[in-house]
């Protein structure tokens, strides 16, 4: 729990200091590269990348997955953020139902997650909403339906993270994240 207070609070210094990178909706889904490739390659394409040269991409992928899978390693004593992803979306103004979901699976012992957050630029702070843990060892669909109140100075964010530890190893693999406004 202590590591994943210490990984909220550097994400959000991160976000905090990203003010000007965000993402152009597409469709439902708020997520422009949900599925780690573009024109066919690997990419992480519409996502802010920590360390570029830990994310492994796979093409194990679920048979209801696409694209390309993203691996992140786990192992102790890896420096904070080195193994996650962002992506920061314009929130839209008012009370909306958003469901964040992905495919993942996990080895070893630590496992990765995904999470919901928003950066209040009024108040210069950010709020983690809820987060998904990534928990099995065989691909595995989750999904969370949350509904979030934000102001038109609100920046949503989505990050993947594949856990850390200072004993403790482990290696997460995630597939097809999207966020998507229900309503």
């Amino acid at each position: 729990m202590k590591n994943q207070t210490i990984m909220f609070l550097l994400i959000l210094i991160v976000v905090l200091s990203c003010k000007n990178m965000t993402t152009e909706p597409t469709e439902v889904n708020l997520l422009i590269n949900s599925t780690f490739e573009l024109n066919g390659d690997s990419s992480l394409y519409g996502w802010i990348v920590s360390y570029p040269s830990v994310v492994q991409f796979s093409n194990d992928v679920p048979s209801y997955g696409s694209g390309r899978s993203i691996i992140f390693q786990s192992w102790g004593k890896s420096p904070p953020l080195s193994n996650s992803i962002f992506a920061m979306i314009p929130a839209p103004a008012g009370t909306h139902i958003y469901r964040l979901s992905i495919f993942g699976k996990k080895s070893g012992v630590v496992g990765g997650w995904v999470y919901i957050g928003r950066n209040l630029r009024s108040a210069a702070t950010a709020e983690h909403y809820s987060s998904i843990s990534v928990v099995d060892s065989v691909w595995t669909f989750y999904s969370k339906i949350d509904t979030l109140t934000t102001d038109v100075r609100d920046t949503l964010f989505v990050v993947i993270t594949g856990g850390s530890s200072c004993t403790e190893w482990g290696s997460t693999h995630f597939n097809t994240c999207k966020f998507e406004k229900l309503n």
